[in-house]
Parts: C-alpha cells; structure tokens; sequence
C-alpha cells in the first residue's frame, strides 16, 4: 500500500531525519539475529526445556523469518512444552526474551553506503536523530561498536522490554528544537514501530523493506508508510543524494 503524495525532499533536505537502527542502518537479521536466536534456545533449555538444542533454534528461526517478533518465544514454549519441567510456559518464554535481547555484539558494519548517506544528510543542514528500541544496553553496545556516538545530534534508547514506544520520544525531540512534523522524515522497518508513531505525529515516513519484519505489512491505516524502499540507494535516490561514491565504504 502506497500514498498518492507529492513528495517534498527532492530538492529540500528534511529539516530532520529520525532513523531507527536495527535493519535499518545495520543488518540485524543477518548480523545478530542467528546469535540471539541461539542464546534465546539456550535460555530455554536452562528453564528445563527439554528440546533437542539445534530442533529448538531451528523452530525459533523459522518463527523469526516469519516475522512473528516476539511472540515466537511463547510459541516455541508451547510447541515444546511437554518437555518442560519445573517452570510455567510464560517464564521460559520471557527467560528467552530476555537472552535474545541481551545478546553479546560482535563488531558491526553499517549497511553500505550508511555513513556517506549521513554525511550528506548533515551537509545539506538536516539535523539527525537516532532512535533505538530494544534491550538499551545491548542498543548502547551496537552505538559503540558502530562508532555512531558523534553522528548524530541525540541519541534515544526505548525500552521495548517495558513495552515503552518512540511516540513520546518523537514528541519530546520536536518540542525540543521546535521541528515542524511535516518538514520531517521518519525512516525505519517497523510498520507497529516507528512507521505508525511517526505517521500519527504527521511525520514523513519512509520503510526500509528487508530484514526481520519484512513480512509485517500495514494492518490498519496509520502503519502505512509514505514510501517504501529495498535499501540506503534507494532511499539517498529519493532525498536527490548520489550515494554511488559511497558504497565502497563502511
């Protein structure tokens, strides 16, 4: 689904540009997902999950790929459960939850062409905001790991454990400069994330299409994006960047 609009930042760079993180600027699912997926079976099976270990990841991953999010740790409680011993279904799947975010982070790359991308977005005079949801000391791993502490102008860390949304943090940082939500843009993977609060504040959204919630499509309205695109080419060839000089960097 697509909106009919006639789009502003062709020729004018955003005011600001919010960017989510995880397979948006990185590539989560293929850097870090299999990692998380194996500490999240381990997790399980130290609850007393009696599941073959390579059975157990394999079923999550298939959960993952089906972009289920979360909820894939509750069915894999269930799916195994007559193995399970000495602890009730939602405990072994929150236990899960938990390991998953909180996975160790090996040294990242961002998605090529990401730090051209942001460079020409500052010089064009578009301030830049990061905002992360997760487990925050495992997002504070990846900013260092990625080097990105000084990119941008703030950096904000929701608490998606704690069932905390970027809606109020979107609200505070426009308050704060005293951004006009229409000379904005919004640019994530989330359509029940950062696309929907972005859009009901009036911000331009654009969806990257890969990653692990791929397959999540708008349900209703609100989670409907203004644009949607495969990768950061696409996305600089929208905004009128020529990002082609920058894909050769990290």
């Amino acid at each position: 689904m697509f909106k009919n609009l006639s789009w502003p930042f062709l020729s004018a760079a955003p005011a600001a540009v919010f960017f989510d993180l995880d397979d948006t600027l990185i590539d989560t699912a293929g850097q870090l997902v299999e990692l998380a997926l194996e500490d999240a079976a381990d997790a399980m099976r130290r609850t007393g999950l009696r599941a073959d270990r390579a059975e157990l990841i394999d079923f999550l991953r298939s959960k993952a790929q089906a972009a289920q999010g979360g909820n894939y740790f509750v069915a894999a409680a269930e799916h195994f459960s007559q193995g399970c011993v000495d602890a009730s279904l939602s405990f072994v799947a929150n236990e899960a939850r938990t390991a998953f975010f909180a996975a160790d982070v090996p040294d990242l790359e961002p998605l090529p062409g990401c730090r051209h991308l942001l460079l020409q977005l500052g010089e064009r005079g578009s301030s830049l905001f990061l905002i992360t949801a997760g487990n925050p000391k495992t997002q504070r791993r990846k900013i260092d790991r990625l080097g990105f502490a000084d990119t941008f102008h703030a950096i904000a860390y929701v608490n998606s454990l704690e069932g905390e949304t970027k809606l109020p943090v979107f609200q505070r940082i426009l308050d704060r400069f005293a951004l006009d939500p229409s000379d904005c843009l919004c640019v994530g993977d989330r359509v029940v994330g950062e696309i929907r609060d972005a859009n009901s504040l009036g911000i331009w959204t654009v969806r990257m299409s890969g990653g692990e919630f791929a397959a999540v499509e708008p349900s209703r309205p609100d989670e409907v994006p203004d644009f949607v695109v495969a990768d950061l080419l696409e996305l600089a060839t929208l905004l009128g960047i020529d990002l082609e000089q920058g894909l050769g960097e990290p």
